[in-house]
């Protein structure tokens, strides 16, 4: 599919289930693909629906429905980084399809390092996902520490990794990048509320309420 739009230096192409945007304007352009999306239109995908409908029809190169996944190298980047360059998927949570390395070229340990200074610890093990009664693939939390480890700090930013149960057919044979782990992971980054954020929060919240109330009282009629 190929789709120009008018009036905008800007098209969009579907290539292989990835939509590619073509413009002079780099992130502008990312941006301008997420918000032509539809009023309304809400990105909010189960476990099994991110595997099943989105990171197993990326990684067999089929075409992908409406989505709000960017593809990125999120190992390369501080999520900081991203959150300043993408805006949120859905509700303070970003969607990223990325490729991911071995940490030792023999192993089959991923290698977690993030950006120059940081990087994402697992903190439990793989939970099967279930679809239709099979299994269709794993999900891993993570959590971003910044600087090396074992001195690293644990920050607030989250992370579900999503991989499929079987890998694509090339993936099981030699190929030219030998630290290259998995083509393709699909991955929900989101940054958990401390206690002050959701206390700022509820403050917010019950003033727009308060507002809200006192606006809509009706006066009493003598």
């Amino acid at each position: 599919m190929y789709l120009s739009v008018p009036g905008e230096d800007i098209s969009l192409q579907t290539v292989e289930g990835k939509v590619e945007v073509h413009n002079n304007h780099g992130k502008d352009a990312e941006c301008f693909y997420l918000n032509s999306l539809p009023p309304g239109y809400r990105f909010n995908p189960t476990d099994a629906e991110m595997i099943v409908y989105y990171l197993r029809k990326k990684v067999d190169h089929q075409p992908l429905p409406p989505n709000k996944i960017i593809e990125v190298n999120l190992y390369a980047y501080d999520p900081e980084e991203l959150a300043a360059r993408y805006e949120p998927s859905g509700k303070d949570e970003r969607f990223n399809f990325t490729p991911r390395d071995r940490k030792y070229q023999n192993g089959q340990r991923p290698n977690r390092s993030a950006g120059n200074n940081g990087y994402w610890k697992a903190t439990g093990a793989d939970k099967e996902i279930i679809f239709e009664d099979r299994k269709v693939g794993y999900r891993k939390p993570l959590v971003f520490h910044r600087r090396n480890p074992p001195r690293g700090v644990k920050t607030n930013w989250m992370m579900h990794e999503f991989k499929v149960a079987e890998p694509p057919e090339p993936l099981r044979r030699t190929g030219v990048n030998e630290m290259r782990s998995d083509d393709c992971v699909l991955c929900r980054v989101y940054r958990k509320d401390d206690g002050r954020d959701r206390d700022c929060k509820r403050s917010r919240d019950k003033s727009v309420i308060d507002e809200s109330s006192s606006s809509s009282k009706i006066p009493m009629l003598d």
